[in-house]
């Protein structure tokens, strides 16, 4: 779905109190998407043959949702395991080839590091790492940067978090598209000022998109910055490598997002 309409801002509160109240929403539906990867593969384990694609399909796409929502909202270990789940699952989807039973071992495996073996055991709490310092840690973000930002990114818990955000800033206008080909189309069209991009999206990643970007006259000079869950040193080198602005890890700190925006956009020619 297209989604290029200007953010204004709508809602009563505080920057802090939304995004409390965004992070609580996700703790609150955390154990229904739990919930969810365990259905999804029972169902996979019910299937053979043919059946098995869509299941695992399914079950993959539960995974990646999940993984980009708990590194965001700081939840680690669901992220890092629901994110091996999707890799290993992608690369199974790619081969078309019958699910073997060593296959269907290790995605078993990695369910069962997603879904708490009883129904008694708690969530993990959340990092401590935060969605945003708190009001005595940090000034907060900045009063006003003049421009427009467009954010490809297909989940939507993460979507919501940047808008939240880039509603507080007075002159910031967030654009958003929540797959890579509609992104590239909304740049060319729109020439934001910075783009902010997810990697891991299906269909074309993230650093296929910023080559697009880079080959195309129209958005060659668009800084790019990189929004990721995938946090090693490797990915965060390979990310500069690519020729990203920024590389910036999930869970965001958010005053560092809004300053490499700002920077990123006085620095343009």
């Amino acid at each position: 779905m297209r989604q290029d309409k200007d953010r204004i801002i709508t809602a009563p509160g505080t920057l802090q109190e939304k995004l409390a109240k965004l992070k609580a929403g996700f703790a609150e539906a955390l154990p229904a998407r739990l919930a969810e990867i365990a259905a999804a593969h029972a169902a996979l384990a019910g299937f053979h043959g043919s059946g098995q694609a869509a299941a695992l399909k399914a079950l993959v796409g539960h995974a990646h949702k999940l993984a980009g929502s708990a590194a965001t909202f700081g939840f680690p270990e669901v992220g890092n395991a629901s994110r091996a789940l999707d890799v290993h699952g992608a690369g199974l989807l790619k081969s078309s080839a019958p699910l073997d039973p060593g296959s269907l071992d290790r995605i078993a495996e990695l369910v069962a590091r997603i879904v708490p073996f009883s129904p008694g055991v708690p969530v993990a709490a959340p990092a401590r790492k935060n969605l945003a310092a708190t009001p005595e840690t940090k000034e907060g973000p900045p009063s006003a940067i003049r421009g427009t930002v467009l954010y490809i990114e297909d989940n939507p818990d993460n979507l919501k978090l940047v808008e939240i955000v880039c509603e507080q800033v007075e002159g910031l206008t967030l654009l958003s598209a929540d797959n890579a080909v509609l992104g590239l189309s909304l740049a060319a069209e729109r020439k934001p000022d910075v783009v902010l991009m997810d990697i891991n999206m299906p269909g074309m990643n993230g650093y296929e998109a910023l080559e697009r970007l880079r080959g195309n006259a129209i958005t060659r000079a668009i800084p790019v910055i990189a929004l990721s869950a995938s946090a090693t040193a490797h990915d965060i080198e390979k990310g500069e490598k690519a020729g990203f602005y920024r590389y910036l890890t999930k869970p965001v700190d958010l005053d560092r997002l809004l300053g490499c925006i700002q920077e990123a956009m006085e620095r343009r020619p």
